[in-house]
């Protein structure tokens, strides 16, 4: 699959030793000095070990000792710094670039993609997970080995690179057990599984008796074990290759990228975007939904629609298990075009016969809809509001009295769907932010994360920015959202670029609420499609620490009245 777009950032960084970054409230120019120190805070085991306790820092930035030979080192201990922190231990495996991430434990691991940012062209000869730990800090590569034990797996074509991919984590707990799951949605470079073995598809990770992360290969299922495993519906799922070139014929995988857990049914929903369809999985393999999107066009035309990724509804109900899916849309006649991040919701209901069904037809996207505006990027929050961004910030709401969003009413699928409705136009965002974002100044949203704790939203955008976005709720409705400052981590991208021999982007931020971090990966991407041995490109990971990024200040807090009892409105909304 395509990665999923970044925009590049343009090379360049601000002179001198201290990093002054424009913070806008409301549009309103505040300002906010972000500062640097030098390696090892207290709480992170930095390049010489651990040191005496320094003012907290609000975001720190780490990455191998080398890659910060540009970087300022200097200390303004104001309470609301960015702190570089030199991890000796950080080594990225060859020819692996750093693309999904999970946050969990206190811990960041992230999956290695290729550099060339199309899982097509691959750069390494590996498949690999990382697990980063702060506090102790170690940095660990996890080699992930086939079905034959190999940790190596090289195209015919070439005999350097081949490998696999990781496309997308999630952790859950399933009876008690943490997991992290992970798919990859191009591990198969026409190699003799014989001599090589297969990568797993669908991949577990576990922890082990010191309670390290580890592959659990017991856990795992190639393509092939998903075919066998599924009978006639396996075969026709997972088609055995039909390619005269390969080595072997093996089953493919149709290109399983995003990932979603479905809370009740303890399922996933999985994007699947060479075949042009999702499927919901039991964590042991079984399919248990399938759904192919093959829409008509009245104009004689073609649709392709790819799913890219997936988001499940965290307060779904038995039956009534909801999920967003996102498109990359193509649509052939008289020449090809793509429409970016069209999207649509649907159900999963366990107990019919055919358990998918669309609630919605396919709306919005870059292109714009009916209100003038471009969405794409969909996420629901813990109250099962769904939030969309792209050059506007969005909200579905969801009514706790009939406990659906007004998009069920206003933009339904139809009765025949798809034959009506794919690519239908809606104005049916409830709720927009209208102030404090600007798509020009702050680049498009391309990730939401909720702090749930506080019910706040956190924003990253392409341009390395993020937006704290409040909440306010009244007889437990949403009913605003307005933006605080906001974080402006460009020059990190500008300064990482600086260090890559290619371009550096933001990937999708995650939130670990338990230890009170948000991180964004950086990644650095090449121009890979001429083949060349395994590279190591410098990647980098910032985390922000959420408690001083939310908590109001405490003059602001002694200042506020508490809401009276009988008060039906909820906010949590502040300024920095």
């Amino acid at each position: 699959m395509p990665a999923r777009p970044r925009c590049p950032q343009p090379p360049g960084r601000a002179a001198g030793w201290l990093v002054r970054i424009p913070v806008l409230a409301m549009g309103v120019a505040v300002g906010l000095v972000l500062s640097v120190t030098a390696p090892g805070t207290a709480g992170d085991v930095g390049r010489g070990g651990g040191n005496a306790t320094l003012t907290p820092a609000m975001i720190r930035l780490y990455g191998q000792p080398s890659t910060f030979s540009s970087w300022p080192n200097e200390t303004e201990g104001d309470g609301r710094t960015l702190r570089t922190v030199a991890i000796d231990a950080w080594r990225p495996p060859p020819g692996q670039s750093m693309w999904p991430a999970e946050a969990i434990g206190g811990e960041l691991i992230t999956g290695g993609y290729a550099q060339s940012s199309n899982s097509v062209s691959p750069t390494a000869d590996h498949m690999a997970i990382s697990v980063f730990n702060p506090t102790k800090g170690t940095y660990r590569n996890i080699i992930v080995p086939t079905t034959t034990g190999s940790l190596r797996a090289v195209s015919p074509d070439n005999g350097v690179t081949g490998g696999a991919v990781v496309s997308d984590f999630i952790s859950l707990n399933d009876a008690g057990t943490e997991k992290v799951v992970f798919t990859s949605d191009f591990n198969y470079h026409r190699w003799s599984v014989t001599d090589y073995g297969l990568y797993p598809s669908l991949g577990f990770l576990t922890r082990d008796g010191r309670g390290e992360w580890q592959y659990n290969q017991a856990l795992s299922r190639t393509a092939q074990q998903l075919q066998d495993q599924n009978g006639t519906l396996g075969k026709k799922i997972f088609p055995t290759t039909n390619d005269p070139y390969s080595l072997s014929q093996t089953a493919f995988n149709g290109g399983m990228g995003s990932l979603a857990y479905l809370p009740v049914s303890g399922h996933l929903a999985i994007s699947r975007y060479f075949d042009r369809s999702f499927l919901v999985l039991a964590l042991d393999g079984t399919i248990k939904g399938y759904y192919q999107n093959n829409p008509p066009d009245a104009a004689g035309g073609t649709w392709e629609p790819a799913p890219k990724w997936v988001e499940s509804d965290p307060s779904g109900t038995a039956g009534d298990e909801r999920f967003f899916v996102q498109y990359d849309a193509y649509y052939t006649k008289d020449g090809r075009t793509t429409y970016h991040y069209p999207h649509q919701e649907f159900r999963f209901d366990s107990t019919q016969a055919d358990p998918l069904k669309a609630v919605t037809p396919v709306t919005g996207g870059m292109g714009k809809d009916a209100s003038g505006f471009r969405y794409g990027y969909g996420y629901y929050d813990a109250a099962g509001n769904l939030w969309t961004g792209g050059d506007r910030i969005g909200v579905f709401v969801k009514s706790q009295t009939t406990g659906k969003r007004s998009m069920e009413t206003s933009c339904a699928a139809p009765a025949d769907y798809p034959n009506r409705g794919w690519m239908t136009t809606c104005g049916m965002h409830e709720v927009v932010l209208d102030a404090g974002y600007d798509v020009t100044r702050d680049g498009y949203v391309h990730s939401f994360q909720e702090d749930t704790a506080t019910r706040t939203m956190l924003v990253s955008t392409s341009s390395g920015k993020v937006i704290p976005v409040d909440t306010t709720y009244v007889g437990g409705d949403l009913v605003a959202i307005s933006a605080r400052p906001l974080i402006d981590l460009q020059h990190l991208l500008q300064g990482a670029t600086h260090q890559s021999p290619g371009l550096s982007y933001a990937a999708e931020s995650r939130i670990d609420v338990g230890a009170r971090s948000h991180w964004t990966p950086i990644r650095s991407v090449i121009n890979a499609y001429e083949t060349k041995p395994p590279d190591v490109l410098p990647a980098w990971a910032y985390r922000i620490d959420l408690d001083l990024l939310i908590k109001k200040p405490a003059a602001e807090e002694a200042a506020a009245s508490p809401p009276s009892a009988s008060s039906s409105v909820e906010e949590t909304s502040a300024s920095e």
